[in-house]
C-alpha cells in the first residue's frame, strides 16, 4: 500500500509541490503519480486541475484528481485512514475535520522543504498555531480563510421610519448591528414586517442565512458560536452538569417554555425544534466538552 503523504488543506487549500531541482535531478517525480482527493466542484479542485500540467512538466510526475460528493468525503476518507485501504497522497478537506485526521496520526507532517518556502509571519496566528497545526507539528499550509459577510438594507436599518418603533421595543437605537444580540433583535423586529422593496410592499424575512442540510452551511453555526465567552461556556457547563431540570430551566428562560423533557439529549432536541440559533451549538458543545473533561467548572 502506498504510504500516506497527506497535507491538510484549509477549506479550498491546494498545496502545489514544486521541489527544488538540480541538474542531476531535473525530474524528481519521474514515473510517479500523485493522487489528490477532495470534494466535487471547481471551487475546490479547480486549482489542482489548473496547475497540475505545469507541475507535471517541471517534475516528471503525474497528478490524478479524485473528487467525491461533499456528503461522502468525510466517511470515505476517515474509513480509508482507519482501515488502511486508502491510496492517495494529498487530501483537501475542511479545517473543522483536522482533529479527526491529525490527532490519531493519520497525516504526515508538512515537509520542511515546503514550509521553508512559506513566510509563516504572513499567516495570521489563528491559522498558523491552531488550524494548520496539531500541537507543535504543522500538517498543512493555508490557502483559503473564509469570512462570513453581512449585507443589510440601509434604507431600513440606518434610521428611517422604523427607528422609533425599534427603539421603543428594544431600548436602543436602530443601526448596523455590532453584536449577535443586536443581529437577532433586528431580525426579529423585521421578520414578517411589510416593507417596500423595488416599488412593491410585501412582508419580508428578518434574516437569511446559509442553512441547507448536508452542505457546508454548518460553518454559519461556527460564526454564531464564536460569540460565546469563556464565562458563558463555563456557565453552560455548570448548568449541564447540574442535571435535566437546570438545563430545561435555562433553555426555557432563554427561549420561553419548551415543555418537559427527560435528559440532556431530549432538552437539546427540544431546543432544535424551537430555535435555530447559537444556543443549540453552545449546549451541544458544552455537554460534550464537559463530559470529556475539557471544560472545568
Amino acid at each position: 500500500m502506498k504510504r500516506f503523504v497527506v497535507l491538510l488543506v484549509i477549506l479550498a487549500m491546494v498545496v502545489v509541490l514544486v521541489p527544488t531541482t538540480t541538474a542531476q535531478d531535473a525530474k524528481p517525480f519521474e514515473g510517479q503519480k500523485v493522487v489528490v482527493v477532495t470534494q466535487e466542484g471547481r471551487s475546490i479542485g479547480g486549482p489542482v486541475e489548473d496547475y497540475a500540467p505545469e507541475w507535471e512538466e517541471m517534475t516528471g510526475g503525474d497528478v490524478e484528481l479524485q473528487q467525491f460528493a461533499w456528503g461522502d468525503l468525510f466517511e470515505k476518507t476517515i474509513t480509508a485512514f482507519a482501515t488502511g485501504s486508502g491510496d492517495f497522497d494529498m487530501l483537501i478537506f475542511p479545517a473543522a475535520w483536522s482533529g479527526d485526521y491529525m490527532a490519531p496520526g493519520y497525516l504526515d507532517p508538512a515537509p520542511p522543504e515546503i514550509l521553508e518556502k512559506v513566510n509563516m509571519d504572513d499567516v495570521i496566528p489563528l491559522y498558523r498555531e491552531r488550524i494548520i497545526a496539531w500541537g507543535d507539528t504543522v500538517y498543512a499550509l493555508p490557502y483559503d480563510g473564509d469570512s462570513h459577510m453581512l449585507y443589510y438594507r440601509k434604507d431600513l436599518v440606518d434610521g428611517g421610519e422604523y427607528a422609533a418603533d425599534f427603539e421603543a421595543q428594544y431600548g436602543y437605537p436602530l443601526a448596523e448591528p455590532k453584536s449577535w444580540s443586536q443581529y437577532y433583535d433586528i431580525a426579529e423586529f423585521f421578520n414578517g414586517k411589510e416593507v417596500e422593496t423595488a416599488g412593491m410592499k410585501a412582508p419580508i424575512f428578518g434574516v437569511m442565512e446559509a442553512q441547507k442540510r448536508g452542505t457546508q452551511a454548518f460553518y454559519v453555526y461556527f460564526s454564531h458560536a464564536a460569540d460565546l465567552s469563556a464565562t458563558r461556556l463555563r456557565l453552560l457547563a455548570t448548568i449541564a452538569a447540574a442535571g435535566t431540570s437546570a438545563v430545561e430551566f435555562a433553555l426555557a428562560r432563554r427561549h420561553g417554555a419548551i415543555g418537559r423533557t427527560r435528559g440532556i439529549g431530549e432538552a437539546v432536541r427540544a431546543l432544535v425544534d424551537e430555535v435555530y440559533r447559537v444556543d443549540l451549538v453552545a449546549v451541544v458543545i458544552i455537554v460534550g466538552n464537559y463530559r470529556s473533561g475539557r471544560i472545568n467548572t
